[in-house]
């Protein structure tokens, strides 16, 4: 019984040993950067508002499209024009806080 008990001990210790040595989703990498990027914070985007059905999206010089929506800014005053906006994500739509009209 105490052979078996020493085992098991045995056993666990090198199990357990084994379960420390995996890094967490978030751990940074070894480049010193979070192994999964989460957006954060205030985020500026510039380009020209553009609607596409029900949604608004701004369309970046490069021709890169990323959802915009809003709680508090009227898009409509905006459409087809060049603006810098401010916000913040929830999941990959950007809802914007503020909106300035660029003049070029």
């Amino acid at each position: 019984m105490k052979k078996f008990s020493l085992a098991l001990l045995f056993v666990s210790g090198i199990f357990l040993s084994a379960c420390m040595g995996i890094a967490p989703a978030d751990a940074p990498n070894e480049n010193g950067t979070p192994a999964l990027e989460e957006k954060s914070g205030d985020t500026n985007k510039t380009g020209m508002l553009v609607k596409q059905g029900e949604k608004y999206y701004i369309k970046a010089a490069s021709g890169e499209m990323e959802e915009v929506d809003s709680y508090s800014v009227d898009f409509s005053q905006y459409e087809n024009q060049n603006v810098s906006v401010t916000g913040q994500y929830s999941g990959d739509t950007l809802f914007v806080g503020s909106i300035i009209q660029v003049v070029e």
